[in-house]
């Protein structure tokens, strides 16, 4: 089953706020992969 738009919404959420703690912490590559997930 296809994943409906409001929980592909809060996986992209909570993939955003990965990234963004991985580049506080200075693992860009692993932020970039974060973001482009």
């Amino acid at each position: 089953m296809a994943p409906t738009f409001a929980s592909a919404e809060r996986q992209a959420e909570l993939l955003k706020q990965e990234g963004n703690t991985f580049f506080k912490k200075d693992r860009i590559g692993a932020a970039i992969e974060a973001y482009t997930e």
